[in-house]
Order: structure tokens, then C-alpha cells, then sequence
């Protein structure tokens, strides 16, 4: 999904879009993350997702959690209304990726998977040979 096609879709859902990328990242990460993993994770400033977090915990979609190993931290949580948020979404954006493949003939999507493979491929060559 396109940069753009996923801000007009998380605007649909009243989101912005880097905090159903926190969501969604939580929910692949079994539910338990620090910030300090979110900021690694995404990329993002840390003040980009300290603003995201609060929103998502004023609204109720994550909560902190204490350590299960290490009472002295915190984690960031799904609430049941994030986890179903999660749940709905996942299932909305699959349905949308669905729906541009059937669009395609098998060979268009046969070439689209070889470009895109090639693509990484190439990008990883030359990633490779960036000098440290």
C-alpha cells in the first residue's frame, strides 16, 4: 500500500496513520512493547510517537503495563478496543490488497511479484555496497 493510500485510509478511520502503524506493530509483537522498541521499530522520532502513544491511551485503544520480568519498567499494551481495532483493520486493508489483485490477470500479478522481487534484490546489492 502507497504512502498516500494508507493516510486516506487510516483518515476513513479517524487515525492518523502512524498510530495504526503502532497498533498493528504492537499487535505482530505479541501485544508487549517498550517505546524505546516503537521509536527503533518505525524509525520515527521519539517525539513523533510519544504524541501518538498519549492519543492512543487517551482513547483507550493502549495502556502502559508493568514488566512481567522487571517491575521497575513499563510497556505499552493493546486494550481490548485496540486489539479489536487491530483485528477489524487487518482484515479491512487484506480485503483491500485482495481486491487490487483480482483486478490483475494471473500474469500481471506473476510479473508484478517478479519486478517487485527483483526490485529487492537490486535495492539489497546495492545497500550492500553503501560504505560503512
Amino acid at each position: 500500500m502507497t504512502p498516500a493510500a494508507f493516510k486516506q485510509m487510516a483518515t476513513k478511520v479517524n487515525r492518523q496513520p502512524i498510530e495504526i502503524i503502532i497498533m498493528m506493530t504492537m499487535a505482530e509483537k505479541d501485544n508487549l512493547v517498550s517505546q524505546k522498541e516503537l521509536n527503533f521499530l518505525l524509525y520515527e522520532s521519539k517525539q513523533t510517537i510519544n504524541s501518538a502513544v498519549k492519543r492512543l491511551q487517551s482513547q483507550g485503544f493502549i495502556k502502559l503495563v508493568t514488566h512481567p520480568d522487571d517491575g521497575r519498567f513499563k510497556l505499552l499494551a493493546l486494550t481490548q478496543s485496540g486489539c479489536q481495532f487491530v483485528r477489524q483493520h487487518r482484515i479491512t486493508i487484506n480485503q483491500v490488497t485482495n481486491q487490487v489483485f483480482d483486478h490483475y490477470t494471473p500474469i500481471h500479478v506473476q510479473q508484478f511479484v517478479y519486478m517487485l522481487n527483483d526490485y529487492v534484490d537490486t535495492l539489497e546489492k546495492h545497500i550492500d555496497n553503501i560504505s560503512r
